[in-house]
């Protein structure tokens, strides 16, 4: 399910994974992900401190991963998983990185989400802009003779 997210995006759902379990919440909800969101988004980092605390979300220091704080993600955010990777889809790119999944969130979250992110000056443009520019290092065709292509190449010689 997650092949097309970078370590970033991977990070972030884990970090939102240990959120929920310092919350004491049963599932992964829409402010959990956005919590994990900022803290790998490098472009959040002036307002991260202010989202997390107008979320009333504190990200532990210490990321576990047991598996007894496996918790599943809430039924709105699998509906953001899927609005992420129309986002994705939507701007050409084939990973789905931390902006994808804030875009969704601004789009779609019916929680208080969005408007905190409004509230710290986060906008559709510049997550778009941050997307684009992360796509262009590694969203790009591999050339001929490198990774899996190349094993392809060999052995039809």
């Amino acid at each position: 399910m997650f092949e097309r997210y970078p370590p970033s995006s991977v990070r972030a759902l884990f970090i939102a994974r240990n959120t929920a379990a310092a919350a004491g919440s049963q599932t992964i909800d829409d402010e959990h992900l956005v919590a994990g969101l900022v803290e790998v988004l490098p472009l959040a980092g002036p307002f991260r401190t202010t989202v997390l605390q107008k979320l009333h979300l504190t990200v532990p220091e210490e990321l576990s991963a047991s598996e007894e704080s496996d918790i599943p993600f809430s039924p709105g955010v699998k509906r953001l998983l899927s609005f992420a990777m129309l986002e994705a889809d939507q701007l050409g790119h084939h990973r789905i990185r931390p902006e994808h999944l804030l875009l969704a969130v601004l789009a779609e979250s019916v929680s208080p989400a969005p408007g905190v992110l409004h509230d710290a000056g986060v906008d559709r443009q510049m997550l778009i802009q941050s997307a684009a520019e992360d796509a262009s290092l590694d969203d790009r065709p591999l050339p001929r003779g490198e990774g899996r292509l190349s094993v392809i190449d060999n052995t039809c010689q």
